[in-house]
């Protein structure tokens, strides 16, 4: 599944992301691109089957167009 919103990424500020869905046998994983530069800036998997859920953000980055407006 593939939508947009604007979402807070903590160390960018409110950004626009695509969102992008997949659903796996017994997990979830999202992954969340800024609609401007096309960089990945969170990732989240969900295991319904162990019942744990890892989210990965960007805290720091040198690429010009995710730094902080």
């Amino acid at each position: 599944m593939k939508d947009e919103e604007e979402r807070y990424v903590e160390g960018l500020g409110v950004r626009k992301l695509t969102v992008y869905e997949f659903k796996y046998n017994g997990g979830t994983e999202v992954v969340y691109v800024d609609s401007r530069t096309l960089w990945p800036v969170m990732v989240t998997y969900k295991d319904d089957m162990f019942g744990f859920k890892i989210d990965l953000n960007i805290v720091e980055t040198n690429i010009p167009g995710l730094k902080r407006r």
